[in-house]
């Protein structure tokens, strides 16, 4: 280790002193050009030191020629992309242009020149022609406007953006800017921008209807000088003028609920032999997936306007009882079969689907897309919010968005927000995956007991859609997606929902677990058999029936199977418990992985709970359930091509929270390593692994001692896993 660390630090060494070596030479010749022009010792010294400053610049700015060709075009681009994206995405154009036309802004980061300046450097002055745009990057600066350049101005650093207009029109500047000290730009002309933008009409549209809207809005006696407040205001106005007109809108005014009145009761009597004359007399009520005119074409988004006609022909199907219509493009072996259709028919049923709660959840299957677009969340500046507080934010304050919303009723409205508020609460599909816990059930039974049983009707109705249209971007006039497999899993939560206000959250959540099992012809007699049972909705059922997973489970030592154990079983409302997100993904990367597998993806799985557990998440805390994000680490387990270099990631996991969040983060060097197809760990890191490692196996021979002579004949699971079937056992035993 020492031997490493030593000739890491000389390679160091060496590279400075290579970079030091430069630096004397520059300033060996400099200084010899100086003394021959018989400059002063305190002019030499400036200069000496400025060329040291732009030689300094030109090197972070520049790839040194012998790198530079080693890379492809491309791969430059991407560099100069990462070095200006930073800089470049404060400006309200610039970020949009990266967000929307990310060829465009590829070419754009590289158009821009640096410059660099001395101190007390005019850079331009008042009076004269504006030729280029500025954006500061280093340094100290003045602006003022008078021509002296020790004028009382005001004086900045950091980034700012001077002379935008020139961009787009030809005027004067009306301000004087100078440097205070050695200081760096970027520049770009308005040629410059021509050339990057002419192969894309889109982006022309876009700048055009910015520059005209920041002409209008500009002081005219201060070109140089544009505020990002009006900046964002222009380029706010130009997106909205972006969003494409919709003449269905023309035709159906708010009086059109009487009109959609009709069309759903009409729907039934129809016996049309194609969904698409089906949904013929619907479609013109949400002008949002409307071929070629409506918003996903004006957004670019055919695949999400495809994925939502199938959202939508597939509950108008439901609602006619079509089965013929419904299971036309599916494959023959997968069909939805006559008995899952009946089953689906009377959930509808139960739904007791009305005219207004049908309206209201083809409005949210027709507008639940746009929470995807950034050019959206740019408009919004949205960012940071969830897909579904974009909706709400989309219906409460920007419904010129999604016109479909405009046109129902008030109370229809309430019920919308409703819906899309449950959605918030409760992520139906982590259900369905075994992902979230009793605890999720528990609060979700709050929030219905206060909402209403109307706004769970149309949420459910919601997520059925939302299921139907997950293939839709294949054929839109079928789901595809909704087949025997697939179809059997959602009936299933959807029954066991039905309960939901007279059952316990426990009852519910593992009658539903039990019932998956029993789909799958797994045993339920005992706590280790819920494990598995759980593990195989983790994994999609993947695993179960082969014994794959009962196989990875065996080869764990008893302190590792009451790890797991502890974390698949606890409930959150009784005892605390982690809920891990993304962790079927997890699974499915270490299915799919050779180098991994599920017994190598157990072990890490029980290394992180450790180290959670030691760090300040494992404390007491007031939330009976924590939420985690795996997502990087199931990440990791995708990419990572060597097993010591997977089995060695627990000790480069940090945890990050965030608000009621806990996020797992793989270290970068670490994460750089998922290449490599062989790797050997630190002696001191692998030693700490391998210590934890051995702790759990005398823990798990410690356990086994003690339950010698304890354990009834024939018990097949763990202490703490048989302690756990009692607890279960008034939940599984008794039927909702």
């Amino acid at each position: 280790v020492m031997g490493a660390g030593i000739s890491k630090i000389t390679g160091a060494i060496a590279e400075l002193g290579r970079a030091n070596a430069q630096s004397k030479d520059a300033k060996r010749k400099l200084h010899q050009v100086i003394q021959k022009a018989g400059l002063s010792k305190d002019a030499s010294s400036r200069m000496i030191r400025f060329a040291l400053h732009s030689a300094s610049s030109k090197r972070a700015s520049n790839l040194d020629p012998a790198i530079s060709g080693l890379l492809s075009s491309t791969m430059a681009k991407e560099l100069v992309v990462g070095q200006r994206m930073r800089t470049l995405s404060l400006h309200p154009l610039f970020n949009h242009i990266s967000l929307r036309h990310s060829d465009i802004f590829s070419t754009l980061c590289s158009a821009f020149t640096p410059q660099v300046y001395a101190d007390f450097e005019e850079v331009f002055v008042q009076g004269t022609l504006s030729e280029r745009m500025y954006i500061t990057c280093s340094g100290s600066w003045a602006i003022s406007g008078t021509e002296s350049s020790s004028g009382s101005g005001s004086e900045f650093d950091g980034i700012v953006w001077l002379c935008e207009v020139s961009l787009f029109a030809r005027v004067l500047h009306t301000r004087t800017l100078v440097t205070r000290t050695f200081a760096d730009s970027l520049t770009l002309t308005c040629s410059d921008l021509e050339l990057c933008i002419r192969t894309s009409p889109a982006c022309i549209v876009t700048i055009y209807r910015y520059a005209r809207q920041l002409l209008s809005l500009i002081n005219r006696e201060d070109y140089d000088m544009v505020s990002l407040r009006i900046a964002q205001v222009a380029m706010d106005t130009a997106i909205c003028r972006n969003m494409p007109e919709f003449p269905a809108l023309k035709t159906i005014t708010l009086s059109s609920s009487v009109k959609f009145s009709s069309a759903f009761d009409n729907l039934r009597s129809r016996r049309l032999k194609a969904v698409e004359e089906l949904m013929q007399p619907i479609l013109p009520f949400f002008p949002e997936a409307t071929y070629g005119t409506g918003i996903y074409a004006g957004l670019e988004m055919d695949s999400e306007r495809r994925r939502t006609v199938c959202a939508l022909s597939s509950i108008t199907v439901l609602l006619c009882d079509r089965h013929d219509l419904f299971t036309l493009e599916q494959a023959e072996h997968s069909r939805i079969t006559d008995r899952q259709w009946e089953e689906l028919q009377d959930v509808m049923r139960w739904l007791e689907p009305s005219q207004d709660m049908v309206h209201v959840v083809l409005a949210f299957l027709t507008i639940r897309g746009l929470s995807k677009s950034k050019l959206v969340l740019n408009t919004l500046g949205a960012y940071n919010l969830s897909p579904e507080e974009v909706l709400l934010l989309v219906v409460e304050k920007k419904p010129e968005i999604a016109p479909c919303c405009e046109m129902l009723s008030d109370d229809q409205k309430e019920l919308l927000r409703q819906s899309i508020r449950f959605h918030t609460m409760f992520n139906f599909a982590q259900f369905l995956q075994g992902e979230n816990s009793p605890f999720q059930i528990h609060a979700f039974q709050a929030s219905v007991a206060a909402e209403g049983d109307a706004a769970l009707k149309a949420y459910l109705l919601q997520i059925v859609g939302v299921m139907c249209g997950i293939r839709g971007d294949e054929n839109p006039n079928c789901s595809l997606f909704m087949d025997a497999k697939n179809a059997t899993t959602l009936i299933t939560g959807l029954e066991v929902f039905r309960h939901l206000g007279t059952s316990s959250p426990q009852a519910i959540y593992w009658h539903y677990i039990a019932s998956r099992a029993q789909q799958l012809r797994l045993p339920t007699e005992n706590a280790e058999h819920f494990v598995f049972a759980r593990i195989a909705c983790l994994t999609r059922g993947r695993g179960a029936a082969n014994g794959e997973v009962e196989a990875a489970w065996r080869r764990l030592n008893q302190s590792e199977q009451e790890a797991l154990t502890d974390l698949l079983l606890s409930d959150g409302i009784t005892r605390q418990n982690f809920v891990l997100k993304f962790l079927p993904a997890f699974f499915a990367s270490a299915f799919n992985n050779p180098h991994v597998g599920l017994h190598s993806a157990f072990i890490v799985l029980v290394d992180m709970l450790e180290s959670m557990k030691s760090s300040a998440f494992g404390r007491p805390r007031r939330a009976r359930s924590c939420v985690v994000n795996m997502q990087d680490l199931a990440s990791f387990t995708d990419k990572v091509r060597c097993s010591s270099v997977f089995l060695a990631v627990a000790g480069y996991l940090s945890f990050l929270e965030k608000a009621s969040e806990v996020t797992v983060v793989v270290a970068t060097a670490h994460m750089q390593r998922t290449s490599q197809r062989s790797w050997a760990e630190s002696p001191a890191q692998e030693a700490a692994l391998l210590v934890r490692r051995m702790r759990r196996q005398f823990a798990g021979f410690d356990g086994l001692r003690d339950s010698v002579g304890r354990s009834p004949a024939g018990a097949s699971c763990s202490p703490v896993a048989q302690a756990s079937v009692f607890s279960l056992a008034p939940f599984v035993d008794t039927v909702i």
